[in-house]
């Protein structure tokens, strides 16, 4: 079910970030809404609730974007799974 975001709504949502945990085929498993510019302790209990959903070994690898605060968090919080960074001037607009 689709649904509509009222403008007042989508003008408040505007200056904000929406974080997505999917798998290898694009299921959502979880997703956080931040304000625009997060900070590192910001994003850590998004990221510990991740990691506390999955059994020790289970994550093999974290893609995102190049932001610092995302960069940060991961090496806290997953030191041991490997980081790679998708650039997002690569993903085709469809």
């Amino acid at each position: 079910m689709e649904r509509t975001i009222p403008k007042k709504e989508w003008k408040k949502m505007r200056y904000k970030s929406v974080y997505v945990v999917a798998t290898e085929e694009k299921v959502i498993l979880d997703f956080e809404v931040t304000d625009r510019l997060p900070t590192i302790e910001a994003l850590m209990p998004h990221f510990i609730q991740i990691k506390n959903r999955f059994p020790e070994g289970k994550i093999q690898k974290i893609v995102s974007d190049e932001d610092k605060a995302i960069i940060g968090a991961v090496k806290r919080v997953f030191p041991e799974v490997a980081h790679f960074f998708l650039r997002v001037s690569s993903i085709k607009k469809r």
